[in-house]
């Protein structure tokens, strides 16, 4: 199956197109991020556990965004396009969760 171009839509329900898709995933991550942050800062959950989890969560909630949310064609997508999707802001919201993280962790435990 040929991959589709940036002109096809890539969703079966709505008609987004792929970068409209990956603009969605980058502030689904943002979001995560700032949550996730802030909740693993307030319960005091720490060290590289926390940061794997976040990462986890993050790829997660990505995955579950374009598939079932907004009902993307994985087999149109492709291998590249997913991954695409997936890196679609990860570096931001890593920056957002370790914000969240530690201005959280502070405020909570001085």
């Amino acid at each position: 199956m040929r991959p589709k171009t940036e002109a096809e839509p890539v969703i079966k329900k709505a008609p987004y197109k792929q970068a409209e898709l990956a603009a969605i995933c980058h502030w689904v991550k943002q979001i995560t991020g700032v949550v996730t942050g802030t909740c693993f800062g307030v319960i005091a959950f720490t060290g590289i556990e926390a940061f794997i989890s976040f990462l986890s969560i993050a790829m997660f909630a990505t995955f579950i965004t374009y598939t079932k949310v907004l009902g993307a064609d994985l087999e149109a997508l492709g291998t590249e396009g997913q991954m695409e999707l997936v890196k679609a802001g990860f570096v931001q919201a890593v920056g957002c969760f370790l914000a969240a993280w530690i201005i959280a962790y502070s405020v909570v435990y001085p």
